[in-house]
């Protein structure tokens, strides 16, 4: 058997994680009624000097690490439209963390942005977990769904009241509050928290498997990742 070589690598189980993430996200939809394949992409942006500033798994597939060179500039975009970004905390660590969370969705966006932009065929919505760093990466993971499945399952209503997100069916916001602008209507879907529980943990992988990359594939760890607010393009 050919010797798998990974030439764009982040990590060495980065393939077998992909897989399993699939694998969870598509068993989940199916548990729901909702059985659809699901496209899955992990994005990597090196946080040091390294041979591929971007790294994209799967290597063969469709997407290009130069699909995602704007991804910083357009982040910083959107980061700047952000009300939030505007916003200053007494307490400096909690000032930087909330504001690296914000640089953090902002790239989330821009990512998603760059997969339906570039995806070769159309048509398929991304969500995208917010990063985890892995060895000398942050790592994204996106999931992409056709545009079909999600336009036919049952959508939410986000209000938000207070700077504050809230979520509901659209049963339980009086059409009154709706109609006055009192509420901010956003198409996001039930579809869209079901993809995030697939990645809402943080990514782990120890040294010692960092370091041990002759394990065989029925022993490699089993990566979950983090927990995060969905990015989509639509």
């Amino acid at each position: 058997m050919a010797r798998y070589v990974i030439d764009q690598f982040m990590w060495p189980y980065q393939r077998h994680f992909r897989i399993g993430v699939q694998h969870a996200a598509e068993a989940m939809l199916r548990s729901l009624g909702c059985p659809a394949e699901v496209e899955v992409y992990v994005v990597g942006f090196a946080l040091a000097d390294a041979r591929h500033p971007i790294c994209v798994e799967p290597e063969d597939g469709p997407f290009r690490p130069g699909h995602f060179a704007g991804t910083s500039a357009r982040a910083e975009i959107l980061h700047s439209e952000n009300p939030e970004s505007g916003m200053n905390y007494s307490a400096r660590h909690l000032h930087d963390r909330i504001h690296e969370g914000l640089r953090d969705n902002s790239r989330g966006i821009a990512i998603a942005e760059a997969l339906r932009e570039h995806h070769p065929t159309g048509g398929t919505a991304f969500f995208v977990s917010r990063s985890a760093v892995v060895g000398q990466y942050a790592v994204y993971v996106a999931l992409g769904l056709p545009d079909a499945v999600v336009r036919r399952t049952p959508s939410l209503k986000a209000t938000v009241k207070d700077r504050i997100q809230l979520m509901a069916d659209q049963g339980q916001i009086p059409d009154a509050a709706a109609r006055s602008g009192q509420v901010e209507v956003d198409h996001r879907h039930e579809l869209a928290a079901t993809a995030d529980v697939v990645v809402r943990r943080e990514v782990v992988v120890t040294d010692d498997v960092r370091d041990s990359p002759g394990l065989p594939p029925d022993r490699a760890p089993r990566v979950s990742i983090g927990a995060s607010k969905p990015r989509w393009a639509s």
